[in-house]
């Protein structure tokens, strides 16, 4: 099922809640994921359809967790899928 589409490559997202389809679907879309499954907040955002400020104030509210690297703001997609699968 697709949700919307992504605002860099213009591909449809997926509504796929496994961690592993949701790799593989950015993967072909040239988006970088982490070795341990983790996208940055704008891909983060795309996926959920959500704006990058609303990511944020989830995040804060603990709603999803957020893993700093190099200062930088970056998300699982097991958590991004349960989100998904929540919706």
């Amino acid at each position: 099922m697709i949700r919307s589409r992504c605002s860099t490559c213009g591909q449809p997202l997926l509504t796929a809640v496994d961690p592993e389809e949701l790799e593989r679907a950015c993967r072909e879309r040239g988006h970088l994921v982490t070795s341990d499954g983790r996208v940055n907040e704008q891909v983060a955002a795309e996926l959920l359809n959500r704006s990058v400020r609303t990511l944020e104030d989830w995040a804060r509210d603990g709603r999803i967790p957020v893993v700093r690297a190099n200062r930088r703001r970056t998300y699982r997609l097991s958590e991004i899928a349960r989100l998904l699968d929540e919706a």
